[in-house]
């Protein structure tokens, strides 16, 4: 795994483990690894997903996880691009 994707997968070990507020997890999957070099990752090298049980623990994600904060300051410096897509599942 190169550097920098260890960096991002190393943080994101770090987020499911540390993001508890109200001491219970509000994250139910974080995954993150290297892109396969093919068409399809339109030149992403590392991707990752997070799993949340309602909108409310996603806005609290986004403005005031202080580990996600953490994340998303390393992830500017090891890319250059970031592309994130909220959506409901169907399945």
């Amino acid at each position: 795994m190169p550097n920098n994707a260890l960096k991002v997968n190393n943080e994101c070990v770090t987020i499911n483990r540390a993001a508890c507020p109200d001491g219970k997890p509000y994250i139910k999957l974080v995954d993150a690894g290297t892109a396969q070099e093919d068409q399809r990752a339109q030149g992403f090298t590392i991707a990752a997903i997070s799993t949340f049980s309602s909108l409310r623990d996603i806005n609290f994600y986004d403005s005031r996880c202080i580990t996600q904060q953490r994340l998303r300051n390393l992830a500017k410096t090891v890319n250059q691009e970031l592309s994130m897509v909220y959506f409901n599942s169907i399945l």
